[in-house]
């Protein structure tokens, strides 16, 4: 096999890596719930009724169609289903990459090494969320833009006609909120259009006088679809409220933080960053020009994954083959007739591509798995499930990841307290505030009445001081839920090494006698000092303790294969 043909048989398989690796997104699971409302419903949920906390509060379930989507990969496929509509969603998007590279007209070399960085970037968002139909349709615009541009033949120039953009954005809107992105593409493309259509002379620009409306006509073609949808301008709303919480967001969801040095996932896309940047510079500095329009895409996606990591598979769709095409424009005719050089330097970028996707990929499951289950509590739900009839209806707390899974796998006798829907941004800063102090913490769980707590079981350890009978004291390092959730007020009746499951001391004898058989007094996780030191001052009743050791690992045992539930 030809080395060219065997860095292109490479690439793909780096792209390969990111259709396979399996789902880990948290979320998923409330748009489940959400297809599955509407189906019972036979309309779209216009309130909350997964929650405790925003029962009855105004929702624009503004992402319907691709949860029904989702809903139906499940429904015929189960985890494997939703696994093979991520990886087809992905595959497309990897296509859409590939045809801009060929609309440049690179050696397969180049275009190897642009989707090779394309792929290494889209690792850490290829997770299946509503957000890869807007990618998916995001690249497609951009070829049929970019073919426009450059006067290349393409299927896909259709989709600029008004009418076409029209129907196209009105299904993109309800699918996902990311159309807007697709109007900036379209408006970036029209203005640059306008721009050089008035910076150039007349007599070139004879005959040409209505290519800049056209490309107008079909950006208020897309926003006349964007009105297509069931709940008219409640999307743009929703698209405000993220706007307004962004930075709130940032500060507590890391994926709506800035990319990071020091963060393996980012390193891709800091590598685009740079090559990119260096790329059209070059091209600048050697035609002392560059197309505007491109350009400008360039920058304001750049900038939007430099301030929100989430945003970086928008930047890789349109930087990845930018990068390839201003460099391969930067190299000297002499460089280009060698060749071996810059093969030399795809070859690189394809192999460290390849090390760096098949590498983090092994770690999340790659090749193993369909769903990556580490991220929600599926043990600890399983026992809520098994409980229900005692612990169904009480208010639950737990963290912001956990909402989605524990509302589709729970739900109708548990109802959570938050999940990753837009209506519960708040509680987040609220969450995070009342974690200052064991005080603000209890005033907390109180204000919203919370009877049964799913925490994270975690070494966070805190200094605790105990008092003997005899007067002396001593410090110890225990953990954080003996000082936030303490014995006298909450039970702990569960744990596995994810989860801990608290409820609050009940008053009714019924309640009080199943806490009796199921509480852990003595065997709780992380405590080992404080338990070493009532076992020698034969503090704790004979028995017990290994009672409590053999019923949690008859628990686990019996726990240890557990699957998602409706998985």
């Amino acid at each position: 096999m030809r080395p060219e043909r065997l860095l292109v048989v490479l690439c793909w398989g780096v792209a390969a890596a990111i259709f396979l690796l399996p789902i880990s997104n948290p979320d998923l699971f409330w748009h489940l719930s959400a297809a599955q409302r509407i189906l019972d419903l036979g309309a779209l949920p216009r309130h909350d009724w997964l929650s405790h906390t925003r029962l009855g509060a105004p929702w624009v379930d503004f992402e319907w169609g691709s949860q029904l989507l989702f809903w139906a990969a499940h429904r015929c496929g189960g985890a494997w289903g939703l696994w093979a509509l991520k990886g087809v969603l992905v595959a497309l998007i990897a296509a859409g990459v590939h045809a801009t590279l060929k609309l440049y007209r690179l050696p397969a070399p180049i275009r190897a090494a642009g989707l090779s960085l394309w792929a290494a970037a889209m690792l850490a968002r290829s997770d299946l969320r509503p957000d890869l139909f807007s990618v998916l349709g995001f690249t497609f615009l951009f070829v049929a833009l970019e073919a426009r541009r450059l006067s290349r033949e393409s299927r896909l120039l259709i989709c600029l006609h008004p009418a076409a953009s029209a129907i196209i954005f009105g299904l993109w809107a309800n699918l996902h909120a990311g159309f807007a992105y697709g109007l900036l593409l379209l408006a970036a493309y029209a203005a640059g259009e306008s721009a050089q259509f008035l910076w150039t002379p007349r007599d070139v620009n004879a005959g040409r006088s209505a290519r800049p409306r056209r490309l107008w006509s079909s950006c208020f073609g897309a926003i006349a679809g964007t009105f297509m949808v069931p709940f008219g301008l409640d999307g743009y709303r929703v698209l405000w409220t993220h706007w307004r919480d962004m930075e709130m967001l940032r500060a507590y969801i890391s994926e709506w933080g800035p990319i990071r040095w020091d963060n393996p996932w980012h390193w891709p896309t800091w590598t685009l960053l740079a090559a990119g940047g260096l790329a059209a510079s070059s091209r600048i500095f050697r035609f002392r020009t560059v197309a505007p329009a491109p350009l400008a895409v360039f920058i304001i996606t750049a900038y939007a994954a430099l301030e929100h990591a989430r945003l970086g598979s928008f930047f890789a769709a349109c930087g990845a083959p930018l990068a390839a095409h201003w460099g391969w424009e930067a190299v000297s005719s002499r460089e280009r007739r060698a060749g071996r050089r810059v093969a030399a330097v795809c070859a690189v970028i394809v192999l460290t591509s390849a090390l760096y996707a098949v590498g983090w990929g092994m770690r999340f499951g790659l090749f193993r798995k369909s769903v990556d289950f580490r991220f929600v509590p599926v043990r600890a739900a399983r026992f809520l499930y098994e409980q229900k009839r005692l612990l169904g209806g009480r208010a639950l707390y737990h963290r912001w990841g956990w909402g989605g899974y524990l509302g589709w796998a729970l739900y109708p006798p548990y109802r959570v307290f938050e999940d990753g829907r837009y209506i519960f941004h708040d509680l987040l800063g609220e969450s995070a505030a009342a974690t200052s102090t064991p005080q603000a913490w209890r005033e907390f769980l109180d204000r919203y009445g919370i009877e049964l707590a799913v925490m994270e079981n975690i070494p966070k350890r805190l200094p605790t001081t105990r008092l003997y009978p005899d007067g002396s004291t001593k410090t110890f390092l225990r953990p954080y839920y003996a000082v936030y959730m303490p014995k006298e007020q909450w039970a702990l009746v569960y744990w596995d090494d994810q989860a801990l499951v608290f409820l609050k001391r009940p008053a009714s004898m019924k309640a009080s006698l199943w806490m009796l058989k199921h509480e852990y007094r003595y065997a709780r996780p992380f405590d080992e000092e404080a338990l070493a030191d009532a076992v020698r001052r034969r503090e704790i009743p004979k028995g017990v303790l290994e009672e409590e050791l053999e019923r949690h690992a008859r628990e686990q045992r019996a726990l240890l294969h557990e699957t998602a539930r409706r998985f």
